[in-house]
């Protein structure tokens, strides 16, 4: 029987049906095609951190070897808008709702102060999640800001700085935790025109680069 690989993410993990690309061009699926395990992935678009904590019981009974995690650019970026304001604005009619988005963005900038999860909430969400989890986990950190998303939002990478360097300080203190790292040499060349989600060959990439990782953690 092959051993079970649970992914959790955001829509970086997903499936979106905005981008044209298929199950089997993402990178779980072109994962799950070079090695020997089983995917199970229950990444769901604009997840956080605050996700593990609901999902803990159900991956214990799953009993995986690794869960892989991809979250947290919904978590840190900068933001115009407190999360409950943005749930309120969509359940507005469209043009009061866009009215209402063009008038405040005039006069707010994007603030830390409305990231969705805060860095001390990010670090025991993860932290927490590792302790009672009886498997490896591999993060797969925040993707480095690439000119489009900095031309967006100038505030986002340090805010991704930051919140990777919490990353590098779990790692240092959990023994079942381990993270990779996308090289910001080449983030341009790997996302698309939204600045941050994966293209074709970003999936690739992804695949090629947490492979060598499963295999260095089963030895």
């Amino acid at each position: 029987m092959k051993q079970k690989i649970l992914i959790i993410g955001d829509s970086l993990a997903s499936h979106r049906d905005d981008d044209d690309y298929l199950l089997n061009e993402r990178w779980p699926s072109l994962l799950e095609n070079k090695s020997s395990f089983s995917l199970i992935n229950l990444s769901k678009s604009f997840s956080t951190t605050k996700v593990l904590k609901t999902l803990k019981r159900k991956i214990i009974k799953i009993k995986p070897s690794h869960v892989l995690i991809q979250l947290g650019i919904v978590d840190c970026v900068p933001r115009t808008f407190h999360k409950i304001e943005t749930q309120i604005l969509y359940r507005l009619p469209k043009s009061v709702r866009l009215f209402l988005i063009r008038t405040i963005k005039k006069i707010r900038t994007q603030s830390f102060s409305r990231s969705y999860v805060k860095p001390n909430e990010f670090k025991n969400n993860i932290k927490h999640f590792c302790a009672d989890i009886d498997c490896k986990v591999i993060f797969i950190k925040i993707l480095p800001a690439s000119r489009t998303l900095i031309s967006k939002n100038k505030n986002a990478q340090s805010a991704i700085v930051n919140y990777n360097k919490i990353i590098d300080e779990i790692s240092s203190e959990i023994s079942n935790f381990t993270f990779v790292e996308v090289n910001s040499d080449i983030v341009n060349e790997i996302t698309l025109d939204d600045g941050y989600h994966l293209n074709k060959e970003g999936h690739q990439y992804l695949s090629k680069l947490i492979l060598p990782k499963l295999k260095q953690v089963d030895i």
